[in-house]
């Protein structure tokens, strides 16, 4: 027999799987079970985000590893998101959710979309100035870091042409509109998205 009793196991998951009883059975065997739950945003948003995902089976599956945390101490879950153009218009509306579900502290989370043009950065100067004075007197961490990130070089103009391309694109492709299932978003981006650039 091999001893897994100081063996730490770390999962990143996207939420769409929670494990079966013989697996959390199992979980009892090592040091501790950490489970990262990548969850970017909510409800028709985090369909767009990840499709084929279904927003009630995710935050019930997010539901139970909560539960699972309450109940047995060697194992954690904490949500992981990260953020894109797509959600950082409504990081207080998905802090809210997230607190919710009683993941109140999203302090330690720096995750980011670094590259292309899903990066927060590459937004046009305008959109970031109007982003920045949504959150002017938010003083959630997660959210100020946020804003520190979009605010930390100047875009590239390639990217946003880039992007406007690819959304339509796919929203073609899947059947989808940008425009439908980011209303708020759209008003502050549509006097500068123009895909026939």
């Amino acid at each position: 027999d091999i001893d897994t009793s100081n063996i730490i196991v770390a999962y990143n998951t996207n939420g769409t799987y929670f494990p079966t009883e013989e697996q959390i059975k199992l979980y009892s065997n090592f040091s501790s079970v950490e489970f990262q739950i990548s969850i970017d945003d909510v409800d028709s948003r985090f369909e767009y985000q990840r499709k084929l995902g279904n927003w009630n089976e995710v935050k019930e599956n997010i539901t139970n590893f909560q539960k699972e945390k309450q109940h047995n101490n060697n194992i954690d879950a904490i949500l992981d998101p990260t953020i894109s153009i797509f959600n950082l218009f409504y990081l207080e509306e998905i802090a809210a959710e997230f607190a919710s579900m009683g993941f109140t502290d999203l302090s330690e989370n720096y995750h980011f979309v670094n590259t292309g043009y899903y990066a927060i950065d590459q937004l046009p100067q305008p959109i970031k100035d109007i982003v920045t004075e949504k959150y002017k007197d938010n003083n959630n961490v997660w959210i100020s870091n946020a804003v520190k990130y979009m605010n930390r070089r100047p875009a590239n103009p390639k990217m946003w042409i880039q992007l406007q391309n690819s959304t339509a694109i796919l929203d073609r492709l899947r059947t989808e509109n940008l425009e439908v299932v980011f209303p708020e978003f759209w008003k502050v981006i549509q006097p500068y998205w123009n895909t026939d650039e």
